[in-house]
């Protein structure tokens, strides 16, 4: 088996980027070091620049980062009122998106998020506790499917509600709050 590793803040940071984007359906797979995410973001009304909109957000946060070799990304729009995303944050990415967002929750005064970096980071916590290894999170709708492996090689595949994760990931983040008040 794979070396397993911390996936807390990994998946908190790429959770933050899936929120900037609107990301409403998606897989996250990780690949070698990196982490592969398939979604589709819902057009939004506006009509045909729906495209471009999202084409100029997701450039626009690369971009900020100031990493010309980002991460290698795929959009293209579909017949329906959805575009699909093929995103892939290798380990600097991901390093390089979880300082944005501390400098940002520095500045908001460290409040703590009930958003979709939050769930994942709590998905993240519960592997890291089991400890496993991550083989897929995919979200669609209200519900999250994670697929991961234990040590002794032994696939389980949970199906979480969001509501769920975000009370869990709630009572995680007082825990963490009372041993850094220690």
């Amino acid at each position: 088996m794979p070396l397993v590793i911390d996936y807390a803040q990994p998946l908190r940071a790429i959770g933050q980027a899936l929120e900037t984007l609107k990301m409403e359906n998606f897989t996250v797979e990780p690949e070698g070091g990196d982490f592969v995410v398939h979604g589709t973001v819902a057009a939004r009304a506006g009509g045909a620049h729906e495209g471009k909109d999202e084409k100029r957000s997701l450039r626009f946060s690369w971009e900020r980062s100031g990493d010309s070799k980002a991460a290698e990304v795929v959009a293209s729009a579909t017949p329906s009122t959805a575009t699909q995303f093929d995103l892939c944050y290798t380990l600097k990415d991901v390093d390089r998106l979880d300082q944005s967002g501390r400098a940002r929750r520095g500045n908001s005064g460290g409040a703590a998020s009930s958003g979709l970096s939050q769930v994942l980071r709590t998905i993240g916590a519960y592997l890291d506790e089991k400890p496993a290894r991550l083989v897929k999170i995919f979200k669609q709708g209200e519900s999250l499917t994670v697929v991961y492996e234990t040590f002794s090689g032994i696939k389980f595949e949970e199906k979480l509600a969001l509501s769920d994760l975000r009370d869990l990931g709630t009572e995680m983040s007082m825990k963490r709050g009372k041993r850094e008040l220690h």
